[in-house]
């Protein structure tokens, strides 16, 4: 839903309502580093883009053209880079900013590229509708990586710095999910507790995971 909402919570308990969002927009990925925090946005054909230094005031950015009827979903910090991903079918756009200020326009492998996360020095893309997998060490140059075990409509990754562990979910309602211990050389099948339509995944680094779903209550 295109929006230009904000909330901030310096506990993660307490809530407030932030400075609105430079442009009314299907707000999707976000991702923080170098004391700056960036957003990007899934409506299709968009360039729409924003940054803040203290998730309250944001301010305009401008990425990339994500192509036809695709948008941008993905994005991710790491490695003193951020990158962005396209989804919204088949794409081969991806896009990486040093300062999440100035974007430029980066190759990937042809995929609905939704969710992207780094760790372990890599950068993991999980393919929504197929079972592919894009890396790249550096967020501009990508290469195929080992394909995950399932074709599903992988929805989100995250990864956990203690047990060195990328985990996948898909939003195909089930319980399907997959894990790698190795930067995605290998993938391996794993279970969520519900079956349902799983939406996102983070990690606290510190060997915990939380998933959610979008169609209740379950996490």
């Amino acid at each position: 839903t295109a929006a230009t909402t904000t909330k901030y919570s310096r506990d993660g308990v307490t809530w407030t309502a932030g400075g609105a969002l430079p442009s009314t927009s299907a707000w999707y990925g976000m991702a923080f580093g170098n004391d700056i925090g960036v957003a990007v946005s899934s409506t299709a054909n968009t360039t729409v883009g924003a940054s803040t230094v203290d998730g309250i005031n944001w301010i305009a950015r401008t990425l990339p053209a994500a192509g036809a009827s695709r948008g941008w979903y993905g994005c991710a910090f790491g490695g003193g880079i951020f990158v962005a991903t396209t989804g919204g079918g088949a794409t081969t756009t991806a896009a990486s900013s040093t300062d999440g200020l100035t974007w430029t326009s980066r190759s990937i492998g042809s995929g609905d590229w939704r969710a992207v996360a780094y760790g372990s020095g890599t950068f993991i893309a999980v393919g929504y509708g197929s079972q592919s997998v894009q890396k790249s060490t550096d967020g501009i140059n990508w290469i195929s990586g080992t394909t995950l075990p399932t074709s599903s409509n992988w929805i989100d990754i995250t990864y956990d710095a203690t047990l060195n562990r990328f985990v996948a979910i898909s939003a195909t309602s089930g319980t399907i999910a997959a894990y790698s211990d190795d930067a995605g050389v290998t993938w391996n099948s794993c279970t969520l507790p519900t079956s349902t339509t799983w939406r996102s995944i983070c990690s606290n680094g510190l060997g915990k995971f939380v998933a959610v779903s979008n169609e209740s209550n379950t996490y």
